[in-house]
């Protein structure tokens, strides 16, 4: 097998001015925002399929994501990938439990969990020792709950993640078009024009060469991208010493595949090696760091860089097989200014759209590697983007919708940069023989459950006080603009045949409406107000708590009636000793929450934020 070689950097220097640190951009949100902000023009307003495909560039997991959620909302896609083939090792391996949510909106999930595992418990070692230092878990089991049926990480090479996809996309009739790059593009009123060269033909092809049109250009092309660059989108950041190499190279014995070994101090010289999901695999994942490695020297052949590793670990025993692929690059910060306080951090964009061109995944953000959020929020990014461009296209939307996209994913990026951040440095700035753990900890707030979009413009809350602080809890009932938890244990009232439980029930191309009430009248008002829009669009769940009657059952209209046996549905969305008669969640397509409210008129006041008209 040919060994490839990549010696990149995360992001280039080209837009930070070093004679200061970066600013961020006010993340502020205000009603008007997305009244004044627009970041997109006009768009065209016929219903059904748009006859020109959105083009998305980049068939990674951002990329293939994107292009799942388009065409399961009903969008015509195709997406274009320079590279000739798949990508094929573990980069990119950790899966978050708020990323095993979305996948299961996406159809995906059950794919995953086939084949993923758990992550590996760790052993540190000081350099020549043959006994661990440390051994832990850094995201320690949590047991699941009826509102967090997969609190805990998967571990899961990028090559089968994008497999998976591709498959998905595949069932739906869209290939990657391989070896496919994307020269130049220009931006109309009502369109963008793109020119793609094929590699397969030579150069001098014009057949190799076409101009296309396309309502919208969605760039996944990765920390270089020509169109996050050609818009002149600031890309904040500043070079700092710190450099990896990484890659996965066969261990064929004297390792451990169960344990993540670590051997060495991450301030000066330290290896990593970690197996992935498939224990029958020779293939570990390699990060090599410290200020004492000499990149070019170990990234020159296999044998310098395995020579290497025997120097530090003193464990010649190991015996190492092919070098599937290796990388050395640089890790970029910027500094943001609040105050007086100045802290580095990982560089994103300030925002994430112009015109009718927009970036997501690393086109957008870097994240440094500890943590494991570079791949996920990536596919965050295109599951809050997919359902809003696919309505915008469909005509069913007005074309301001999409501006939430930025104003939503940004201060969820800038949290999580800054949380990375500090777990980054405190990692390598640590040493193995320290007492506590707390810089290898990975649990908590990187599981990703936490994240909201609270002060979005788009989220309508009549029911909680404004302003509250978002704190991820289980049994903690939620606000909207919150994670909408699950529910297991409910038991359908009318038929047998159903879920039991809300995770079943939501899907990526509707919103839910979830009606908790011991009102049947009230439950069939509401409904009769949703017969406005499209039934295609919207789902009703009737929750009824275990004391209904089946004068309840008969009146209730919903495409869902259920009885929450348990409790699980009520303690999760309605708060305890709650007065109100009824309470209405909006669940959206990227299941987080979009209106919580306890009238109908309300209930039309979110939608109009979403769609254009009624039918």
């Amino acid at each position: 097998m040919v060994l490839q070689v990549f010696n990149w950097y995360m992001v280039v220097d080209e837009c930070y001015d070093h004679s200061g640190y970066g600013i961020l951009p006010d993340f502020g949100w205000s009603q008007e925002s997305l009244q004044t902000k627009s970041l997109t023009s006009s768009s065209p307003t016929t219903t059904g399929k748009m006859p020109t495909p959105i083009l998305i560039v980049g068939a990674g997991p951002t990329g293939l994501t994107l292009a799942l959620s388009l065409v399961q909302n009903g969008a015509s896609v195709r997406i274009v990938e320079k590279r000739n083939g798949p990508f094929i090792g573990q980069r990119g391996g950790g899966i978050m439990p708020r990323t095993l949510e979305l996948h299961g909106v996406l159809g995906t999930l059950p794919d995953i969990q086939k084949i993923a595992g758990p992550p590996l418990t760790t052993e540190l070692y000081l350099p020549q020792a043959r006994e661990p230092s440390k051994v832990f878990d850094m995201a320690p089991y949590i047991a699941p709950t009826p509102d967090r049926p997969y609190p805990n990480p998967v571990i899961l090479w990028q090559s089968r993640h994008e497999e998976i996809l591709r498959a998905h996309l595949q069932k739906a009739g869209v290939e990657v078009e391989w070896g496919v790059e994307m020269q130049d593009f220009k931006q109309h009123a009502d369109f963008v024009s793109v020119t793609l060269r094929s590699q397969a033909s030579s150069s001098s092809d014009d057949r190799s060469v076409e101009t296309i049109t396309t309502p919208y250009l969605l760039s996944a092309e990765g920390a270089h991208s020509m169109v996050r660059k050609r818009l002149n989108l600031n890309f904040y950041g500043e070079t700092t010493s710190q450099s990896y190499i990484i890659g996965d190279i066969e261990v064929l014995e004297g390792l451990n595949r169960d344990r993540w070994f670590f051997c060495g101090e991450p301030m000066t010289k330290q290896i990593s090696l970690c197996a992935g999901e498939d224990l029958t695999s020779k293939y570990m994942y390699m990060l090599y760091t410290g200020a004492e490695i000499d990149h070019q020297k170990v990234a020159s052949s296999r044998e310098a860089l395995i020579e290497d590793i025997y120097e530090l670990t003193g464990r010649r025993e190991i015996k190492f097989g092919n070098l599937l692929w290796i990388s050395s690059y640089t890790v970029h910060y910027f500094g943001i200014t609040e105050g007086v306080r100045h802290s580095p951090n990982i560089r994103t964009v300030e925002k994430y759209s112009q015109g009718r061109c927009f970036v997501a995944g690393d086109a957008a953000h870097i994240f440094a590697l500890s943590g494991a959020q570079g791949l996920n929020s990536g596919i965050h990014d295109a599951v809050n983007l997919g359902w809003k461009m696919a309505a915008v296209v469909r005509g069913i939307s007005p074309p301001s919708l999409l501006d939430s996209y930025g104003l939503e994913r940004l201060p969820v990026i800038a949290e999580m940069l800054d949380k990375t951040r500090e777990v980054h440095e405190k990692t390598f700035k640590s040493s193995i023989v320290d007492e506590d753990n707390d810089a290898w900890n990975r649990g908590g707030d990187f599981n990703m459950l936490h994240m909201h979009y609270r002060g979005s413009p788009l989220i309508l809350d009549t029911i909680h006080m404004k302003g509250t602080r978002y704190v991820f809890l289980t049994g903690i009932t939620v606000h909207a603009g919150d994670r909408a938890p699950d529910s297991s244990g409910l038991v359908h009232c009318k038929g047998t045949d159903s879920p039991t439980s809300l995770f079943k029930i939501f899907g990526l191309s509707y919103h839910t409406v979830l009606i908790f009430t011991k009102d049947s009248s009230f439950s069939s008002l509401v409904i009769a107000s949703l017969q406005e829009y499209p039934s295609d669009l919207i789902k009703s769940v009737v929750i009824l708590q275990n004391d209904y009657t089946k004068a309840d059952i008969g009146l209730s209209q919903g495409d869902f009636v259920v009885e929450d046996q348990a409790g699980y549905a009520y303690d999760a969305y309605v708060e305890q000793n709650c007065t109100r008669l009824s309470t209405i969640v909006i669940v959206r397509p990227d299941t987080y929450i979009g209106a919580m409210v306890d009238n109908e008129k309300d209930v039309r006041g979110y939608f109009a934020k979403i769609f254009k008209n009624t039918k």
